[in-house]
C-alpha cells in the first residue's frame, strides 16, 4: 500500500493543487464490563477520496477489538483492517478506490464503525484515536493529492451495572469547539421519593473550564446547593435537601440539573465528567431515610476540530436525464473571497452529453463572452473572468458560479464526468492582493438514466406455423415523439437477436397492438422469441419472456402441369401434407379430373401441426383434331380408287 502512495504523492506534486482538510470523528459510548459496544467513525469534507490509511489506537486493558462493519465506502471490508496489534491496541487500516475516480461521503456520514468489548473495571476509560503508530495517517483525493486530515478522538467508559429498577444518574457525553460554551445534563431514573442528595463532580480543568449550573430539576434547588470552591481545580460538589420531607419523584430521564463549561482543550482532548465520593461522598436518602443503592453513567466532554476554510472549492453537480433531454449543471464555488480573477477549462464527453449553452452567470461582468467554446466538439469548455475595478468580488459558500446546459445524446447508462482540468486553460483564482489563492475542484457527472418503458404484455400465440398473422399487446411508457414507430423484432429459433427478423410495426407514441407476420420460410424452432424497439427515441424492450414455438410450413407439391385432350381424363397426385383438399372439394391425395376447358387445380396441404401450404397444377385442353377422309364411294370389284383426307 505504501508503494501506491509513493506514486500518487509525486502525481500530486505535479498537479500543482493543494487539498482541502478530511475530517475523522471517532464516536464515544458508556456500558457495562462485559458488553459489546460499537463505535462510529465519521467523516466530513470526504468528496473524490482515492484512498486512505491509518491506525486507531485504544487502551486494551479497557476494551477489546471484535471486528469492524457498518461500511460506508464500496471495496472497503474487512479485509481493509488489520488486527494483528490489535491486542496492544493497534488496528490499522487501509483502502483505495480501484477505479481511482474518487468516493464522495456526506458530512457526518459513517466511513465505518469499529465493535469493541468492554474489558476494564466500572470507572475506566478509553480513548479511541486516529493515529499514525503504525500505519501513517493519509488520506489522498482523484486529484492525486493529499489531504489535510484532521482528527477527533472518542471515549468508551467502563459504568457500574445498574441496579434493576434502582437509582440511576447519567451524565452526558458531548462535544464542543474550544472557545464555546457546552452545557452536561445530569439525569436520572428510578428517582422515587427522595429527601436528599449528595456528591461530588470532577472533570478536567485544562480542558473544560466551569462557568455555573442552570436546569435545575429539584423543588428548590439553586446554585446555592453547589460548592464551586475547588472548580479551579477539577472539583464541584452538590448537597440536596427536600425541605417539606414529603419526597420527590422524577420521572425516568428527567434532568436533575445541567453542568455548563466553557472549551479551553485543544482539539481531540476529552474531560471525563465523573460523580465520585470525595470530597463529598455520594449519598442518596429517600423518604424512609434509607441510603438508596445506585448506579453510575459517567459523562464527558470531547474538544472537537472545527472546519478550517482553506482553499477556493469549485465543484460541478451530478444530474440524471434521459436521451433527448437537457440538462443543467450547476458550477458551484466555496471560499470565494476578494476574487478579482480566475481561468480554467471544463472536460466532459461530447458523446454523451453535447454541449449547448452556458448560462446564470454568478459575477458581474461575466457572460458568455468570458468562455471559449471553440472545442466543445471535442468536450473542451475554458473560461476566463477578471474583476474590471479590481476590488474583488465575494460570493457565500455554494454560490452558482454559472450554469453548463447539456443535450443529452448517448445512451442509456452511458456517463460522462463533468471535470475542471487544467489543459488548455490552467485552473487559476487570483485575490485582491495579487496572490494566487489554491484551489481544489470536484467533478460532476451526468448520466443517461431509463425515462421510459417498453413491455410485451401479451402475444396472441405460443405456437404458431411459419407465414401466420400474430398479435403483439404492449405498453409504453415515456414522451416518445408523434413520428415515433414501434416495430416488432423476432429471434432466430434460438432466441438470439443477432440478426433479428422485421415482422410487424405501428407508427405511435402510446400502448397499443401490432399485427405482425411471421415470415412463411421460417424453419421450425421452439426457442423463437419477439421484442420492440421504439424509433424515436430509439428504446429497447426486453423481449416477450418465453418460448414461441414456430413450425415450418410443409411442402405441398401438386405434381407438374399437364396438357389432355378433350374428353380424356388424368391423375392429379399431391404429396407433402397428412391431409389434402382441392379447390373443387376433392379430399384425396390423388384425384381424376377430366376438364373440358383449360383448368388451374390448386391443393391445400396440411400437416401434423396443422400447418397449411398449397400448390398449383394447371392443365390444358386440346381440342380433338376435325378429320375428314372426303365422300363415300361406290366402285367395282377389282377396280381402283383415289382416297383425299
Amino acid at each position: 500500500m505504501k508503494n501506491i502512495f509513493i506514486i500518487l504523492t509525486f502525481l500530486m506534486i505535479s498537479t500543482g493543487i493543494t487539498a482541502q482538510a478530511v475530517y475523522f470523528r471517532v464516536g464515544s459510548d458508556s456500558d457495562t464490563q462485559g458488553t459489546e459496544v460499537v463505535i462510529p467513525v465519521t467523516v466530513q469534507n470526504f468528496a473524490s477520496i482515492i484512498s486512505m490509511q491509518g491506525t486507531i489506537s485504544f487502551n486494551p486493558a479497557v476494551i477489546s477489538y471484535v471486528n469492524t462493519e457498518n461500511y460506508g465506502l464500496s471495496n472497503l471490508n474487512s479485509a481493509c483492517f488489520g488486527a494483528v496489534s490489535a491486542s496492544a491496541g493497534k488496528l490499522t487500516f487501509s483502502w483505495y478506490d480501484p477505479g481511482l475516480l474518487g468516493q464522495n461521503l456526506a458530512d457526518n456520514d459513517t466511513v465505518f464503525c469499529i465493535r469493541f468489548l468492554i474489558a476494564g473495571n466500572a470507572g475506566t476509560s478509553s480513548v479511541i484515536e486516529i493515529t499514525s503508530d503504525v500505519t501513517p495517517i493519509e488520506v489522498i483525493n482523484s486529484s492525486f493529492s493529499e489531504k489535510i486530515v484532521y482528527t477527533q478522538s472518542g471515549l468508551v467508559t467502563a459504568i457500574g451495572t445498574p441496579l434493576p429498577g434502582g437509582l440511576t444518574f447519567t451524565l452526558a457525553d458531548v462535544e464542543g469547539l474550544n472557545g464555546e460554551n457546552i452545557q452536561v445534563p445530569v439525569s436520572v431514573e428510578n428517582f422515587n421519593n427522595m429527601l436528599a442528595i449528595q456528591g461530588s463532580i470532577s472533570f478536567d480543568p485544562a480542558v473544560v473550564s466551569f462557568s455555573g449550573v442552570s436546569g435545575f430539576g429539584l423543588p428548590g434547588m439553586n446554585s446555592g446547593n453547589f460548592g464551586t470552591s475547588f472548580t479551579g481545580s477539577g472539583i464541584l460538589t452538590f448537597s440536596w435537601n427536600d425541605a417539606a420531607l414529603l419526597g420527590v419523584s422524577l420521572a425516568d430521564g428527567a434532568e436533575v440539573f445541567i453542568l455548563n463549561f466553557n472549551v479551553i482543550g485543544s482539539s481531540g482532548q476529552i474531560s471525563q465528567v465523573n460523580m465520585q465520593n470525595s470530597p463529598t461522598q455520594l449519598e442518596f436518602v429517600d423518604l424512609s431515610y434509607s441510603v438508596v443503592d445506585y448506579s453510575l453513567s459517567q459523562g464527558s466532554v470531547t474538544v472537537g476540530q472545527s472546519y478550517i476554510a482553506d482553499n477556493i472549492g469549485i465543484f460541478a453537480d451530478s444530474v440524471e436525464g434521459a436521451i433527448g433531454q437537457y440538462v443543467q449543471v450547476n458550477v458551484l464555488i466555496n471560499n470565494f473571497t476578494d476574487i478579482i480573477g480566475m481561468q480554467g477549462s471544463i472536460s466532459f464527453d461530447p458523446s454523451v452529453a453535447q454541449f449547448d449553452q452556458v448560462l446564470n452567470y454568478g459575477l458581474s461582468d461575466f457572460s458568455g463572452a468570458n468562455f471559449g467554446l471553440t472545442q466543445t466538439s471535442a468536450g473542451i469548455i475554458t473560461f476566463s473572468w477578471n474583476d474590471p475595478d479590481l476590488s474583488g468580488e465575494t460570493l457565500p459558500d455554494n454560490a452558482q458560479l454559472f450554469t453548463i446546459q447539456f443535450l443529452l445524446v448517448g445512451n442509456i447508462g452511458d456517463e460522462s464526468p463533468v471535470s475542471f482540468v487544467n489543459s488548455p486553460t490552467i485552473i487559476e483564482f487570483i485575490k485582491n492582493d495579487f496572490s494566487e489563492i489554491s484551489s481544489e475542484s470536484t467533478s460532476g457527472n451526468v448520466k443517461i438514466i431509463d425515462l421510459y418503458g417498453l413491455e410485451i404484455t401479451s402475444v396472441s400465440d405460443a405456437e404458431i406455423c411459419a407465414g401466420s398473422n400474430v398479435s403483439i399487446q404492449y405498453h409504453a411508457i415515456g414522451d416518445f415523439l408523434a413520428t415515433n414507430n414501434f416495430i416488432a423484432l423476432l429471434s432466430d429459433g434460438s432466441g438470439s437477436f443477432a440478426s433479428p427478423i422485421t415482422i410487424g410495426s405501428v407508427n405511435s407514441n402510446v400502448s397499443g397492438t401490432i399485427n405482425a407476420t411471421i415470415p412463411a420460410n421460417l424453419t421450425s424452432g421452439s426457442q423463437y422469441r419477439i421484442r420492440l424497439e421504439a424509433s424515436e427515441p430509439f428504446y429497447q424492450s426486453d423481449d416477450n419472456g418465453s418460448d414461441i414455438t414456430i413450425h415450418s410450413l410443409p411442402i405441398a407439391n401438386a405434381g407438374i402441369d399437364q396438357d389432355l385432350c378433350t374428353g380424356l381424363s388424368t391423375s392429379l397426385s399431391a404429396t407433402g401434407g397428412n391431409t389434402y383438399e382441392w379447390n373443387y372439394g376433392q379430399t384425396d391425395a390423388t384425384i381424376t379430373v377430366s376438364p373440358l376447358i383449360n383448368t388451374e387445380y390448386i391443393v391445400t396441404v396440411t400437416d401434423f401441426n396443422n400447418c397449411e401450404n398449397t400448390d398449383t397444377v394447371n392443365i390444358t385442353v386440346h381440342e380433338l383434331p376435325v378429320v375428314n377422309a372426303g365422300a363415300d364411294e361406290n366402285i367395282c370389284i377389282g377396280s381402283d380408287i383415289d382416297l383425299t383426307a
